[in-house]
């Protein structure tokens, strides 16, 4: 329906200004890139040897970026309604409780 295409164009552009928000060129952003933003996605393994760090700084880095990147998603969406109930709300409707 349009009213499902608009939601889902709104909340893209809603992810991508929350990732372009987390983009600092750091360590943490070039783990996140190379796993979660890659068209296929590599190992853990295949992303520390390309950055030249430990496996587990993949891990490390990957919940960091991904913890900047949801917390800027519900900011965005804190911006977008009145309450923090809308906003729990707007997340549950996108993403699931």
């Amino acid at each position: 329906s349009p009213e499902q295409d608009f939601d889902r164009m709104w909340m893209a552009e809603v992810i991508r200004t929350a990732t372009e928000r987390a983009r600092d060129g750091g360590a943490a952003w070039r783990a996140f890139e190379a796993y979660d933003l890659a068209a296929e996605r590599p190992t853990y393994a295949a992303v520390a040897q390309r950055l030249g760090i430990k496996e587990s700084d993949v891990r490390n880095h990957l919940f960091s970026v991904r913890t900047k990147v949801r917390e800027f998603i519900r900011e965005e969406l804190r911006d977008t309604v009145e309450t923090e109930e809308e906003a729990r709300e707007e997340w549950n409707a996108f993403f699931g409780p």
